[in-house]
């Protein structure tokens, strides 16, 4: 057994990682960069973050399918497109960065800096696609965009002309947008390392819709890169929420390489037609002259 260094990983509510939802190495131990020599005592300290993908999940749909026929199939589809389908999650950020002014100290060129304003980067939530057999997904974000945001020639969501408009009181925001989470789990799914709460997102595009012509050209599939948004919350409380998300996630025994077939029979047409290998092997037999 390897042989850690005393206080290997942060203390628990200790400097920086008070409140924290995740264990993180203790930064007086491993550093070997700028170091006289590596001590190799602290080798497993020097371990590197490997980040890992973010989960999504779908916390509220638009309150507006609430008011629409099959609105719990709306709700179902959003959530398998946002959660299931999606190949990339982007633009996510919690980087914290400064404006500083310079100010001449002396006359010889060297400058101190002022810090004049503290600003956290804005998230803005994109996703990728390769659009499913019909174009599901971008017909999909084009029905959303014009039922319940803006029809490209009324200006209006077509929701307004829906019976279930009058139930309507209002056309705030969370009629036509959702919320996600997100977060990044640690390597044993038990943790989470970082974490975003994202409302206000919506499609800002369907995806493209195209048509052309070329004989001479080979078909084409059709990736999506829908860009969504969102007001997104980071930090310690969204770390702490997405825990408690993470921990009705049962990961127990889904092993996906120990899964059970997912083909169970031989099609009675197979067993009904002669000649592959059974028929070989029986074949051989039957010519067997020591039988």
């Amino acid at each position: 057994m390897s042989t850690r260094v005393q206080d290997t990983l942060l203390g628990e509510g200790v400097a920086f990682g008070r409140g924290k939802s995740h264990r993180m190495v203790d930064p007086r131990f491993g550093g070997q960069g700028a170091a006289f020599a590596p001590l190799y005592g602290e080798w497993v300290s020097s371990a590197l973050h490997r980040r890992q993908n973010l989960v999504g999940v779908l916390l509220q749909p638009p309150r507006a399918f609430e008011l629409v026929p099959d609105g719990d199939r709306w709700t179902a589809m959003l959530k398998a497109i946002v959660e299931r389908h999606a190949l990339t999650y982007e633009g996510l950020n919690g980087t914290v960065s400064l404006s500083v002014d310079a100010n001449y100290v002396g006359g010889g060129g060297q400058q101190m800096n002022e810090v004049l304003d503290s600003k956290e980067e804005q998230s803005n939530v994109v996703m990728t696609f390769n659009d499913r057999d019909g174009m599901t997904i971008a017909k999909f974000w084009r029905e959303f965009i014009t039922m319940f945001i803006m029809d490209p020639h009324s200006k209006l969501p077509n929701f307004a002309t829906m019976p279930g408009a009058a139930q309507a009181t209002d056309w705030l925001p969370d009629m036509y947008t959702f919320s996600m989470a997100f977060f990044e789990p640690n390597h044993l799914f038990n943790q989470v390392v970082n974490a975003w709460v994202v409302a206000d997102l919506f499609p800002q595009q369907s995806g493209d819709i195209l048509g052309s012509m070329d004989r001479n050209s080979q078909l084409n599939t059709v990736p999506l890169n829908i860009t969504l948004g969102g007001l997104a919350q980071y930090g310690d409380g969204p770390a702490r929420f997405c825990r408690d998300i993470q921990k009705t996630m049962s990961i127990t025994n889904a092993a996906p390489t120990s899964r059970e077939s997912f083909i169970k029979t031989i099609d009675a047409g197979v067993l009904k037609a002669e000649y592959g290998y059974q028929y070989s092997m029986e074949t051989v037999g039957r010519q067997n002259i020591n039988r």
